[in-house]
């Protein structure tokens, strides 16, 4: 799987890296209907070629700029799906075992004058997933300049929501897309 992924985000860097030439216009447009039929399909929750496809997709828009519209709802709809996912933060007893599943992360402490220590779990690959998707977002609008308009009120809700969301790194990206 991760070499797939890692093959996947080659071909995103490939594409950048040929942004000017427009003459491979068609087969950036076969790239991109490939990928997009990728990222519809079903993932297990932390599968990185699932965050490669979206991220190899943002990349191509720098190339396709306006003509990336052919794919921009759909995607955008899945981005925004990604970025209003609620990431849950579970208290449990440390001392006892851990209902953590093994997608998430647990960290036990105890704090000095409580008998019981805590444990706090977090699902960390819903974390990185909302990150990325404002990441995302955030490309693919750069990407498009002025021809994103018609994706804004799409995507300004989600923004706004998340603008004093508990992540530094969430916050700027926001802010960013908003320039």
């Amino acid at each position: 799987m991760r070499l797939r992924a890692r093959t996947i985000e080659s071909m995103g860097i490939m594409i950048t890296s040929v942004a000017e030439d427009r003459s491979l216009l068609p087969v950036v447009q076969r790239v991109t209907e490939k990928l997009f039929a990728g990222v519809s399909q079903e993932f297990s929750q932390d599968d990185p070629q699932q965050l490669a496809i979206k991220n190899t997709l943002a990349q191509t828009a720098f190339y396709l700029k306006e003509d990336f519209h052919v794919i921009a709802p759909q995607f955008l709809s899945i981005l925004v799906k990604d970025a209003s996912v609620e990431i849950k933060l579970t208290q449990e007893n440390g001392d006892l075992p851990s209902n953590a599943t093994t997608e998430q992360k647990s960290i036990n402490f105890k704090l000095r004058g409580m008998e019981q220590g805590m444990r706090i779990s977090i699902n960390t690959s819903e974390l990185e997933n909302k990150i990325a998707a404002f990441h995302h977002i955030m490309s693919v609008s750069s990407a498009m300049g002025t021809s994103f308009e018609p994706y804004i009120a799409t995507v300004l809700p989600v923004l706004q929501s998340h603008m004093n969301f508990t992540s530094k790194a969430l916050r700027k990206t926001c802010l960013k897309t908003f320039q």
